[in-house]
C-alpha cells in the first residue's frame, strides 16, 4: 500500500510537471506570433482561444490591453514603452487582445472578449489587470501613459520598473486607481 501511495504521488508530481512545461510552451508560441502580427514586442498576443488559458496561469499576473487591430499614434507608443518597462517583471505578463469588428469581409474577432468585459470601440484602449488563476480583475482607469500605468501597477504589488527620465510629473493623485 506504502508502494501505491508513492507511485501516486510520483504520478501527480509528473502530471503538474508537464502541466509547467505546456504552460511555458503556450507562452512560447503565443510570444513567436507577436513577431509576425502587430502586437508590441514584450507583448503576449492573446485571442479568443488563448486568453483563458494564459490567465490559468498559476501564481502569475497579466496586464491584458484591449484594442482595436493596427493600433497607432501615441497610445500605442506608450503601450510598447510600458512593454520595455515590464519586461524584467517575474511573474509578469503583458498581453494584447486585438478587438476586430465586422471588417470588409464582415469578419469578427475576439467579440465575445470585448463583450465579457463590456467593452465598444470608444473603450479603446482598455487595460485589465488580472492576478493568479483567476477572472478577478482590475481595469486601469486613468491616463494612458507608460509611467502612470507603471505606477498603479506598482500600487497593485507588480514591480514595474521606475524610468525616472520618462516619467513627467506625475502626482499620485493623478492616478485614478
Amino acid at each position: 500500500l506504502a508502494q501505491v501511495f508513492v507511485r501516486s504521488k510520483m504520478i501527480f508530481a509528473a502530471l503538474r510537471l508537464l502541466q509547467a512545461i505546456m504552460a511555458l510552451l503556450l507562452v512560447l508560441f503565443a510570444s513567436l506570433a507577436t513577431y509576425v502580427d502587430s502586437t508590441a514586442a514584450g507583448a503576449l498576443k492573446l485571442d479568443s482561444y488563448t486568453f483563458d488559458k494564459v490567465l490559468s496561469f498559476p501564481s502569475q499576473s497579466v496586464l491584458v490591453k484591449f484594442d482595436a487591430p493596427y493600433a497607432s499614434g501615441a497610445k500605442e507608443s506608450e503601450f510598447e514603452l510600458l512593454c520595455k518597462m515590464a519586461h524584467g517583471v517575474a511573474d509578469f505578463l503583458v498581453a494584447e487582445v486585438e478587438v476586430h469588428q465586422n471588417d470588409a469581409h464582415g469578419k469578427e474577432e475576439n467579440h465575445d472578449l470585448r463583450d465579457r468585459f463590456q467593452l465598444t470601440k470608444k473603450d479603446f484602449p482598455a487595460y485589465f489587470l488580472f492576478r493568479s488563476a483567476g477572472d478577478q480583475h482590475q481595469k486601469y482607469t486613468g491616463a494612458i501613459k507608460a509611467p502612470r500605468i507603471a505606477t498603479w501597477l506598482r500600487k497593485q504589488q507588480i514591480a514595474v520598473t521606475h524610468i525616472p527620465e520618462l516619467a513627467q510629473s506625475q502626482n499620485d493623485e493623478d492616478i485614478d486607481n
